[in-house]
């Protein structure tokens, strides 16, 4: 009972971290805009940067609700056959198409790479 305690003391922490930690650069970024004292062009980047975060919190919450209903019972699956012979194809066919997309960070001679 009690290594339970200290694992759910130990989950908690974590998830206090994860939701805090992304919370900073949001405030600081809302408090510069709100000041005025960023141009156009650095309070376009920020706000992209902020709803980046904001997003990424809000999936790390859905995460944690999904677990809870888990948890709780009250997660359903919809279980039923699924065709796995064309998921794969689904799936090769996106890869495909990946391989010739250049790279996001903008380097028109990067390409994505990886092993089937």
């Amino acid at each position: 009972m009690e290594a339970a305690s200290h694992l759910k003391d130990e989950f908690l922490a974590t998830v206090s971290h994860e939701l805090r930690n992304p919370l900073a650069p949001i405030l600081t970024w809302t408090q510069l805009l709100r000041s005025g004292t960023l141009d156009e062009a650095k309070s376009g980047a920020r706000s992209k940067s902020s709803s980046a975060t904001s997003l990424s919190q809000a999936q790390l919450i859905d995460d944690l609700v999904d677990v809870s209903r888990v948890v709780s019972g009250k997660f359903r699956l919809d279980v039923r056959p699924i065709d796995l012979v064309a998921g794969d194809q689904g799936a090769r066919r996106t890869r495909r198409s990946l391989r010739a997309t250049p790279s996001r960070s903008g380097c028109s001679s990067c390409w994505m790479s990886g092993r089937a």
